[in-house]
């Protein structure tokens, strides 16, 4: 049984530690996946950012195809084309600035370029308006002095150092987020193993305890059929036994009244006496082979208890001891006496043994005196 409640105890224990585990692991997973969801945030915002930068490379050069296109055909609907596309820089600058106002190198990198758009586009419509008043040839000439060239170099050259700069980010960002989606995939799988671990261990406790507690069980139970089968056959002993001894019983208190009814003339007062308390002790051995039997008839239930009177059971086992009380000159004295709820036969059976051992073991050559007396114990007894 011990060994059960500690297995049931182990069971406990490590199924406690699979629900901490599998706590930890929704925990961890949750925190994680968090962080992978930030990282895939920045990402697109990487993205965004990038995106915003080719807008402002591809509206400057809207605006130069915009200029050339006027100086070839004198149309005037290229000048629209042009402060459209001047329109969409100034908005695609404003948004840009927004997106990397977190981000210094990137925010002095837009400054510069957005110094060098202007520029270009001033020169665009400085352009324009030569064609406008002084015609073909001053523009041209104003195109072959290669600064509109140059100034869209540069132009691309911080285009492509901010690019540069938002691609090492995202390199980084989404290498992060790969480490952070492995790291997460390695831990809860690693976790959830040890949650299945736990539980196996946790199960193995517990049908081992459920094991053991079946076989006590049937041990139980098997113990139970033997003691059955033992007080059956104790009964069947005890009733064997009564039978055989009420016979001679019978047969002694038959005798005894024979001999008293054909020789009571001839008997002396003693020897009637003595015949008469034979036949006493007679009905009392009857008594008491009657409470054997019904002592091993008894099962699990006790017999039902009676008001005894204890005074009156101290006397009847003095007389039956009368002879031994005589013989060794005891004085028996009764005391104090009370009514009390029991068996009468177990209780005059209790009496007798101990009178008797107190008539039996006595100083040598010294009258034995037995005092038989009930008080109170103060528990309810």
């Amino acid at each position: 049984m011990l060994q059960s409640k500690r297995q049931m105890a182990f069971g406990n224990l490590f199924f406690g530690v699979a629900l901490l585990l599998l706590v930890f692991t929704f925990g961890y997973t949750l925190t994680n996946f968090s962080k992978s969801a930030q990282t895939a945030v920045l990402v697109a915002h990487t993205y965004e950012v990038q995106d915003y930068i080719e807008r402002l490379s591809s509206n400057v050069k809207d605006a130069e195809r915009a200029e050339r296109g006027f100086l070839l055909t004198n149309d005037e609907s290229y000048l629209a084309l042009f402060q459209s596309a001047v329109q969409d820089e100034q908005a695609n600058a404003r948004a840009l600035s927004e997106l990397i106002r977190s981000k210094p190198v990137q925010q002095k990198k837009m400054q510069r370029l957005e110094g060098l758009v202007q520029q270009r586009f001033a020169v665009l419509a400085q352009v324009i308006d030569v064609q406008k008043r002084k015609g073909f040839e001053a523009a041209r000439q104003m195109v072959l002095t290669g600064s509109g060239k140059r100034m869209m170099e540069a132009i691309q050259l911080e285009v492509k150092l901010m690019q540069a700069h938002e691609n090492r980010l995202l390199e980084k960002r989404l290498k992060d987020r790969t480490q952070a989606n492995q790291s997460v995939y390695a831990v809860s799988t690693l976790l959830i193993v040890l949650v299945l671990f736990t539980l196996i261990i946790s199960y193995w406790f517990f049908y081992s305890a459920v094991i053991r507690y079946r076989a006590l069980f049937r041990e139980k139970k098997n113990y139970a059929e033997q003691l059955e089968q033992s007080n059956q056959e104790l009964e069947m002993v005890a009733a064997i036994a009564s039978h055989d001894l009420k016979a001679p019983l019978r047969k002694i208190s038959f005798f005894a009244d024979e001999i008293l009814k054909d020789s009571a003339s001839s008997l002396s007062s003693e020897s009637r006496d003595l015949f008469e308390r034979m036949q006493v002790s007679i009905e009392k051995m009857q008594a008491l082979v009657e409470h054997v039997l019904a002592i091993a008839r008894r099962k699990h239930a006790l017999q039902p208890k009676e008001k005894v009177d204890l005074r009156q059971v101290t006397e009847e086992v003095a007389s039956t001891l009368e002879a031994q009380i005589q013989e060794t000159g005891a004085h028996v004295e009764i005391g104090g006496m009370c009514a009390i709820h029991g068996d009468h036969s177990e209780l005059a059976q209790l009496l007798q043994n101990l009178i008797e051992n107190s008539l039996k073991f006595h100083r040598p050559g010294v009258a034995p005196h037995v005092s038989v007396r009930a008080f109170e114990t103060g528990d309810g007894a």
